[in-house]
């Protein structure tokens, strides 16, 4: 249960065998912000699918030097529809989009000497 507001009717029962502790502090800052209801919060994570399209974009980009094949490879993914429908919005899942990206677009800026 990942609703963040105190209405019960608003907590749907969802079972996982581990916590994801990316998505808690996402959706309570969205309670904060005044975003209570549960399915406009998991709409707001639209947010970080495309911080992770970007970073998928950045890095390819970067590691080949070629924008052509970076916006192939970005276009493919945003509309693979399983990626996004099983990844893009699942509020545990989408997650591990930016910060796997993330990881390879500072990693590889790293190694060429960028900081």
């Amino acid at each position: 249960d990942v609703a963040a507001t105190p209405d019960r009717s608003a907590h749907p029962m969802m079972y996982t065998h581990n916590a994801n502790l990316t998505s808690l502090p996402f959706f309570w800052l969205l309670f904060v912000l005044g975003v209570r209801d549960v399915h406009a919060q998991t709409r707001w994570l639209v947010l970080p699918f495309a911080a992770g399209l970007a970073y998928l974009y950045a890095s390819v980009r970067l590691v080949t030097s070629d924008r052509l094949l970076a916006v192939l490879v970005l276009l493919t993914a945003a509309t693979l529809y399983m990626l996004v429908v099983l990844w893009g919005f699942h509020a545990h899942r989408v997650w591990s989009f930016p910060v796997t990206w993330g990881l390879v677009f500072h990693l590889a800026r790293a190694g060429q000497g960028r900081s």
